[in-house]
């Protein structure tokens, strides 16, 4: 058996702490899942493999009795950068790459993640979240593609060190090469949605297609790494289509 324990981490797929760190038992539950009914968490978290797992693994880093209620106390009793650099420092994680676009009023900044984690911390640029960004701003699909490519073509300049697409569960990886014409008709529809709403949540397969594959051959020609997220994602996922086999 090879010992990988000495070897430091870098971590690719992060997404920033918790402003808020959960204060009850509840809140701590619900971290463990990707459901929101408070009945169903208080109900079912506890019986998994992973959180039973995780509290009897959590008690014994944190000295306390392997129950939920002694690891939050034990938790919520240290200084959240202490609590943070302890746990990073035994997992030998030095370096994390994080994505800004998942929930980014409610975490820590980037300069905040740093001096928390005692981890170099860099950005990845989330491709849909940008997307959805410009086409609110931008009233025409040539606008808002010429400010999509400029973006990513402008990712090293401005922080980023990779880019990363949730297309595997928005409209699937089994990506197609879209016309110009069909893409701007799905940017005609949501921009209308937009304005209605007053928001907009990209989940149109033409559109998503040629944006990513936009941003594949940025990537190609700049060298860029790029991260896709499969499997599990929001709710609505099709697991067949978000099969990395595609």
């Amino acid at each position: 058996m090879v010992d990988l324990s000495p070897v430091p981490i870098v971590e690719h797929h992060v997404h920033a702490l918790l402003r808020q760190q959960p204060r009850t038992v509840q809140a701590y539950l619900a971290l463990f899942t990707e459901g929101d009914d408070p009945e169903l968490i208080a109900r079912h978290v506890p019986h998994t493999v992973f959180f039973r797992w995780a509290v009897r693994e959590l008690a014994a880093f944190l000295g306390c009795e392997p129950t939920v209620e002694a690891v939050l106390a034990a938790r919520n009793a240290l200084p959240l950068a202490e609590l943070a650099q302890r746990c990073f420092r035994d997992a030998r994680i030095e370096a994390l790459l994080v994505d800004y676009g998942f929930r980014e009023a409610e975490n820590l900044g980037l300069a905040e993640m740093e001096a928390v984690t005692g981890c170099r911390t860099r950005p990845i640029l989330r491709l849909e979240t940008l997307a959805e960004a410009l086409i609110l701003e931008h009233e025409t699909f040539d606008a808002m593609r010429d400010a999509f490519v400029a973006a990513v073509e402008g990712a090293r300049r401005s922080g980023h060190v990779a880019l990363k697409s949730i297309i595997a569960y928005r409209t699937g990886l089994d990506l197609v090469e879209a016309t110009g014409e069909e893409a701007e008709a799905a940017f005609a529809s949501l921009r209308e949605r937009a304005r209605r709403e007053g928001g907009v949540r990209l989940a149109v397969k033409p559109l998503c297609d040629y944006l990513v594959l936009r941003a594949l051959e940025v990537a190609q020609r700049e060298e860029l790494p790029v991260q896709f997220h499969t499997g599990f994602g929001d709710r609505d996922v099709d697991l067949r289509l978000a099969n990395p086999l595609h």
